[in-house]
């Protein structure tokens, strides 16, 4: 694995750690910070899942989030 990989593979670990922290989520601008605009979670929130990160001009943030996807809403995210 190259540096920059192992970058960003900390970087991702760092933000699912921080996700499910009470205090995390309680702030929006961290929240905001973390996930992509075109995120959606889907699937059960008590199962653990996967999640695939994208690097941005201001970071990592998650775009999504796996579960059982059936289609797309009408904003073109993902749908349960």
């Amino acid at each position: 694995m190259t540096e920059e990989s192992e970058r960003a593979v900390r970087a991702a670990v760092e933000g699912e750690m921080r996700l499910p922290d009470p205090g995390g989520r309680a702030c929006p601008v961290r929240v905001l910070e973390l996930l992509a605009p075109e995120f959606a979670e889907n699937g059960d929130r008590r199962a653990w899942r996967s999640s695939l990160w994208r690097l941005t001009e201001t970071g990592r943030r998650r775009y999504f989030h796996q579960g059982a996807s059936t289609g797309t809403d009408p904003a073109g995210r993902v749908t349960a």
